[in-house]
């Protein structure tokens, strides 16, 4: 039986160590390079930002700098981060980095091109866009989804022969993994506008 698990749960609170490994080194990893970036009192604007954490922690580290969201779906824990729920609502050229960890992925390719007008509108011109999405390949692929599937109570969204073709597959090489199946299809409504 399929169950819902808190976002937390799954990445930097994940019971399993080696995901929550995974997780929190790519999160000390995206800090460090977000605040090399970062000019002093620096706008940065997190797109999908989840619950902030990111953001946070980032305003742990640095306290001059502007931190915003863009996240139309979960409730943000952190009231020192200013969000939106639509990228048409941040204003134009106001931007200095962009970050964008593991949420481009589930956009799907007919509205791409919708975030990429959208970012280049609301950065400056000499912006940072910092985009990180999984790795779908390798050994880490299958251990993930095995994890994934014990904690969510379900099976892979990959079909045998994806896991076997993407277990194959080493960095550097194109891999055969489709991109995720959960995929934000309506981005006109749930993230350019301020739908509800």
């Amino acid at each position: 039986m399929k169950r819902t698990v808190a976002y937390d749960v799954q990445t930097l609170r994940n019971p399993n160590p080696l995901a929550r490994f995974a997780h929190q080194t790519r999160y000390r990893g995206s800090l460090g390079i977000v605040a090399q970036y970062a000019a002093a009192n620096a706008a940065v604007l997190d797109f999908g930002a989840g619950t902030g954490e990111f953001l946070h922690q980032l305003g742990g580290r640095r306290a001059d700098i502007r931190l915003l969201a863009f996240e139309p779906f979960m409730r943000l824990a952190y009231p020192e981060i200013e969000a939106r729920s639509s990228l048409s609502q941040f204003e134009s050229s106001s931007i200095d980095i962009l970050c964008a960890f593991e949420t481009l992925e589930h956009i799907a390719h007919s509205d791409f091109e919708n975030f990429t007008a959208q970012a280049r509108r609301v950065c400056k011109h000499d912006a940072k866009l910092i985009i990180s999405v999984p790795i779908m390949q390798g050994i880490g692929l299958p251990l993930k989804e095995a994890s994934r599937a014990m904690l969510l109570r379900r099976i892979s969204d990959y079909s045998l022969g994806e896991l076997t073709r993407g277990l194959c597959r080493s960095a550097g090489q194109q891999t055969y993994v489709s991109r995720t199946k959960d995929l934000i299809t309506d981005c006109s409504l749930s993230i350019y506008t301020t739908s509800p």
